[in-house]
């Protein structure tokens, strides 16, 4: 374990190994070319900042793990950087940020969503109990697990959109190909129809009559499931 009351990486990786105990008292600030990497590690950080740390270039990861915490108990500020949530197998990765989640200037947040059950589709959790502010280019990247459906889920008091080339992108980010319960069909022509989702997919324009699209499922004003 280590305590510390503040902490700066810069131009390096920091990678924290499963069943570390890692508690900053005030900031952790990683920067430049600098990443840091928990892994079924405990993290308890009163403020995170990721601040013009090249998020093409260098990313920081935390993975989830039976036992792995993190927790900041102030502010995490994605600033010019990457940073990534990742389930691992079946375990889900959970991440809580008591204060403000801030992404801008191009910051991106990958949420990598675990196998599930199938009793519950929950396959991430990040919970947010102040605001999840996204501006300057930012964005929030939710991942789900291609066969299981393991969706990330976001618990947050509100979220604030600063501008339009900012937001959450899940496109082409929900069940793998020939999986979910909207899947297309086909019948030797090897063309599957569209997958369905809020509405029936279409089918191939090659006009076989098992070439149809994917079925009707989850909601098409309020959508929750991942898509086929």
């Amino acid at each position: 374990s280590w305590t510390i009351d503040s902490l700066t990486v810069t131009n390096g990786r920091l990678a924290f190994p499963s069943g570390f105990q890692l508690s900053v008292t005030n900031t952790l600030l990683v920067t430049g070319y600098g990443g840091i990497e928990f892994t079924n590690a405990t993290a308890s950080i009163a403020n995170l900042v990721l601040s013009n740390a090249a998020y093409d270039r260098a990313i920081s990861y935390v993975f989830g793990g039976t036992g792995g915490v993190f927790n900041v108990a102030g502010n995490l500020t994605v600033d010019q950087s990457t940073l990534a949530f990742v389930s691992s197998g079946s375990n889900a990765v959970t991440a809580t940020v008591r204060g403000d989640l801030l992404l801008t200037n191009a910051a991106r947040l990958y949420v990598y969503g675990a196998a599930t059950n199938g009793v519950s589709t929950t396959g991430a959790l990040v919970r947010v109990d102040g605001n999840l502010v996204v501006g300057g280019g930012a964005w929030v990247i939710p991942v789900t697990e291609n066969s299981g459906g393991g969706n990330p889920v976001f618990s947050v008091k509100s979220v604030m959109l600063l501008s339009t080339n900012s937001g959450f992108d899940a496109n082409v980010r929900g069940y793998g190909p020939a999986y979910g319960p909207g899947v297309g069909k086909h019948a030797g022509s090897g063309w599957y129809g569209a997958g369905g989702y809020g509405g029936r997919g279409a089918a191939t324009p090659f006009n076989q009559p098992n070439d149809t699209g994917g079925a009707i499922y989850g909601a098409s004003n309020a959508p929750v499931d991942a898509g086929s």
